[in-house]
């Protein structure tokens, strides 16, 4: 299923070394100029997150991959079936494309700075059967 990327997802599985996990999983990913230009220097998240879920809805794709919560709540509200990292990995895991659910979570937190509350940590962790 082809689907839109936001910024935050593609970064934060760049820096883990997951990348690959996104077309993996998804098939094409399209990048909205936006993104593309916002990966080079980051610093204009809104922009890029409107501007993705408008390419998604305009090319009547079904999915969107994004991690911040407001803008996955508005994407829901137009439609789009969300994905963001943790739902990725936590994929991969269950089709052994990763080892370690707990290290790859780990590094988005101490690599990336990404918020995982400890709940959602050992609930994520708890799915994946480690």
């Amino acid at each position: 299923m082809p689907a839109v990327s936001d910024t935050s997802p593609i970064l934060s599985l760049a820096i883990i070394g997951h990348l690959n996990l996104l077309q993996e999983q998804l098939g094409e990913i399209y990048i909205p100029r936006a993104v593309l230009a916002e990966l080079k220097v980051i610093e204009n998240f809104q922009g890029a997150i409107v501007i993705s879920q408008a390419l998604a809805v305009d090319l009547g794709f079904e999915m969107i991959v994004m991690d911040e919560k407001i803008g996955r709540e508005r994407a829901r509200g137009l439609g789009l079936k969300t994905v963001g990292v943790l739902g990725v990995l936590l994929t991969a895991k269950k089709q052994g494309r990763i080892k370690s659910l707990k290290d790859a979570m780990t590094a988005l937190r101490n690599e990336v700075g990404f918020f995982i509350s400890d709940d959602l940590y050992r609930q994520i962790l708890a799915q994946a059967g480690e």
